[in-house]
């Protein structure tokens, strides 16, 4: 099993992947079309929220400490997953 200390820094590097993702996003949202470019930010400020959401749990168990990250471990990957999945529909929606 991973360490906590590999696993919560896998977390926040993929938390900084986001970011410049949606960094991205938001520069090709800026050259779209009016409608496309509504459309676009929402689905951006959807993610913001998400990956806000994320910073603050991930805080929350760095601070929680070994056992309560331990312990959280199977709900962390879900929401994690979910979160990736967002990401992903997000990416390719905007490769159209």
């Amino acid at each position: 099993m991973e360490s906590n200390d590999s696993y919560v820094q896998k977390m926040e590097d993929q938390l900084k992947e986001w970011g410049a993702s949606i960094d991205r996003m938001k520069a090709k949202a800026d050259k779209a079309s009016a409608d496309t470019k509504a459309k676009m930010q929402r689905q951006i400020d959807e993610l913001k929220v998400k990956e806000a959401a994320a910073r603050v749990r991930l805080e929350q168990l760095k601070n929680a400490g070994k056992q309560a990250l331990d312990d959280a471990r199977g709900t962390i990957d879900k929401a994690w997953s979910d979160l990736k999945g967002a990401f992903e529909r997000a990416k390719a929606s905007f490769k159209d």
